[in-house]
């Protein structure tokens, strides 16, 4: 078995457990909406999905087209394994001011 067939293995079962398409292709360059509900605080963003990163700390994340969210850095819509949620992945100082659960949508 090769390196790249280990690789392709794991980002298509990955990709099948978040429910999304098993092919990058099909997934690369689709619009889709993450929305994020707090108390009266609501957020909506639609943007397009332009990259895909799985890491084995940190599960499936995709990299988006939006450069902020909650007025922080946007690093990425990401797929809490554990709990089978998304979430937006912001850069902030804090931990815990660090990830905004939230609903994830292909359009």
């Amino acid at each position: 078995m090769s390196i790249t067939t280990g690789y392709d293995r794991e980002l298509m079962e990955q990709l099948v457990e978040a429910g999304l398409p098993s092919k990058p292709s099909k997934l690369i360059g689709r619009p889709y909406r993450f929305g994020y509900e707090s108390g009266s605080h609501l957020q909506i963003l639609v943007g397009t999905i332009t990259g895909i990163m799985i890491s084995d700390e940190g599960g499936l994340e995709l990299e988006v087209s939006n450069l902020t969210f909650t007025g922080q850095k946007l690093l990425g819509i990401m797929r809490d394994q554990d709990r089978g949620k998304w979430m937006a992945h912001v850069d902030a100082q804090q931990v815990e001011d660090r990830f905004f659960p939230g609903r994830f949508d292909l359009l």
